[in-house]
């Protein structure tokens, strides 16, 4: 089988979440599936382990990378700075808040320009050699990407949830259009995998 492995964040971009995404990859690839990852250019990476040693692994694997630049690399990791001294606690405390929502919302949603560069890549592509995409969030345009694809070249599409999106509690409750976004990519996937049975569950009683 021929598989599009759509994920953010890939070696050798160094993160611990990148263990779990790398033995799925291998394990898919050493089990005679043709593995083709559609990620972010390396060369706008960052925060990097040895760029040889993954490459070798990589071609090690049979794993084929298509790399597209992410316009905004620049500012991926983009911190908001409130002076809030001098508040009492209350008000203190709220501007808090609202500076924490303001900021996960907008870190999301910046790395949906990663979508408009697939967009670009893949516009003038008629053949998609692919039988199955996977997307690996989130962040969760790796989601967005298998829908877009799947609309174009009408090729199923699986979600890998490494994170709650809008159903996660220990982050703001998401505007309801990112919350609509949602829905409509999750109930256009032929299959569901996350990393606990809990969020198997959430996510269950998410589907219509």
């Amino acid at each position: 089988m021929n598989i599009l492995f759509v994920t953010f964040s890939f070696p050798p971009r160094n993160e611990i979440g990148l263990v779990r995404i790398w033995n799925i990859i291998k394990g898919l690839a050493n089990n005679g599936n043709n593995v083709s990852v559609l990620t972010v250019d390396s060369k706008f990476v960052k925060n990097q382990e040895n760029n040889e040693i993954w490459n070798n692994e990589i071609k090690k694997h049979k794993i084929e990378s298509i790399e597209i630049r992410f316009p905004l690399h620049n500012i991926e990791k983009g911190y908001f700075i409130i002076n809030n001294s001098g508040l009492c606690g209350g008000v203190k405390n709220l501007i808090g808040k609202i500076g924490r929502f303001v900021s996960s919302i907008l870190q999301e949603e910046s790395k949906r320009f990663w979508l408009y560069s697939v967009k670009k890549h893949f516009a003038s592509k008629q053949k998609f050699p692919y039988d199955l995409i996977i997307g690996s969030g989130g962040p969760f345009v790796d989601f967005e990407i298998a829908y877009y694809l799947n609309k174009k070249y009408n090729v199923p599409y699986v979600l890998d949830y490494r994170d709650l999106w809008n159903l996660n509690p220990t982050k703001p409750v998401r505007p309801k259009k990112i919350q609509k976004r949602e829905q409509r990519i999750l109930n256009g996937a032929i299959g569901v995998v996350s990393v606990t049975g809990g969020m198997n569950d959430i996510i269950n009683d998410e589907i219509q």
